[in-house]
């Protein structure tokens, strides 16, 4: 058996030699992956992440990627044990882990990161305000302006590769995928992406390929990753090579005659629908057809934008499936409420979590 335990040399934290490296084990236990080596894989990032590598969220967020199982946590909850305490301060880190338990069903351990996480991003935001609240009013304004932001043309023409490559397999699978959710909002109100979209969203219908042979035929693909992103669905997530993350959601019909798809927590029904196909940032691509009756049952009134449309919760064909998954989500949107200093977001989630007991804690936001 080949070993891909990892060197013991580590350069000095904080330097480009330490984060070049943390990027060639992530690249090597991707190719070890898409040559069919799970365990060679795993080893390559346990062993880059017992080295030295502890702080890098990205390693970790890896070998989440790679959980097949709730039993699976066992290892990444091992890790974190053994990890340096200077490591659970790390925000991007304890949520991954968090993100990891929760995915295994381990609610109370995942609520407890989030909890941790949102009070370290609180202080953080805290100290950060006050130190810019004794900057002068024009240095202030003068930094905000050059505040880099997602570069749009950027995204699109990532979105836009992507999108082509993806297409191209799923032509040769007989398959296809359309846009949905918040991509098809964008698509029918703003002729392209939404502001907020950091994603693309697609589905496909399983009476053209099931979930699990969809994954099966990228498993060698060096352009995609695919993969499942928890065990009490079948939707997937599909990386491209440059970056672009695509939210993939199988389609399926039930004895109601209605189509649904699921998330983690909830699923969604829509009336049967065929396909049309549209221009999208530059690219054929299909829809549903007619795409605003789908807006309209997903949404509800879709023509006037709202930035804190949450599809659990406000979706007029939404169905919850995991209570408790549902609870630990609200977790996560009040750590990207003060993340965002989204005062709307932590006001609803603060509330949403005072409903589930949290009191203490809260106050300290």
């Amino acid at each position: 058996m080949t070993s891909h335990t990892v060197a013991a040399h580590i350069p000095p934290p904080g330097g480009p030699e330490r984060e070049k490296l943390a990027t060639e084990h992530l690249r090597a236990a991707r190719a070890l992956r898409a040559a069919g080596d799970r365990a060679g894989a795993e080893e390559r990032l346990v062993g880059a992440i017992r080295s030295g590598l502890w702080r890098y969220a990205r390693l970790w967020t890896e070998l989440r990627s790679m959980m097949e199982s709730p039993a699976d946590y066992a290892q990444i909850r091992e890790l974190w044990l053994e990890s340096p305490r200077g490591s659970h301060n790390v925000i991007p880190l304890v949520t991954t882990v968090a993100r990891a338990a929760s995915v295994a069903g381990e609610h109370d351990e995942a609520r407890a990161l989030v909890r941790k996480a949102i009070v370290l991003q609180a202080m953080r935001g805290k100290r950060l305000r006050s130190r810019l609240g004794r900057m002068k009013h024009g240095a202030l304004a003068q930094m905000r302006s050059a505040k880099p932001g997602e570069d749009t043309e950027s995204f699109e023409s990532r979105a836009a590769v992507a999108l082509t490559a993806l297409n191209s397999s799923f032509e040769t699978l007989g398959v296809r995928g359309f846009l949905i959710s918040g991509t098809l909002l964008g698509y029918v109100r703003n002729s392209g992406f939404i502001s907020w979209d950091k994603d693309i969203d697609m589905g496909f219908f399983t009476s053209e390929m099931s979930a699990a042979a969809l994954v099966e035929a990228f498993e060698s693909s060096t352009e995609f990753n695919v993969r499942r992103l928890d065990f009490n669905s079948d939707r997937l997530r599909v990386d491209h090579a440059n970056g672009m993350m695509i939210d993939l959601f199988p389609h399926y019909e039930e004895d109601d005659g209605r189509l649904w798809h699921d998330g983690t927590a909830t699923r969604w029904w829509n009336s049967p629908f065929e396909l049309k196909t549209v221009n999208f940032v530059g690219v054929d691509q299909y829809v549903p057809d007619p795409p605003e009756r789908y807006l309209d049952e997903n949404y509800g009134n879709w023509r006037v934008p709202e930035p804190q449309f949450d599809a659990r919760l406000d979706a007029p064909n939404a169905e919850v499936t995991d209570r408790a998954f549902l609870e630990t989500l609200h977790y996560f949107m009040l750590l990207d409420g003060v993340t965002k200093h989204n005062s709307a977001k932590i006001e609803r989630y603060t509330a949403l979590l005072r409903t589930l007991g949290e009191s203490e804690w809260l106050k300290r936001l």
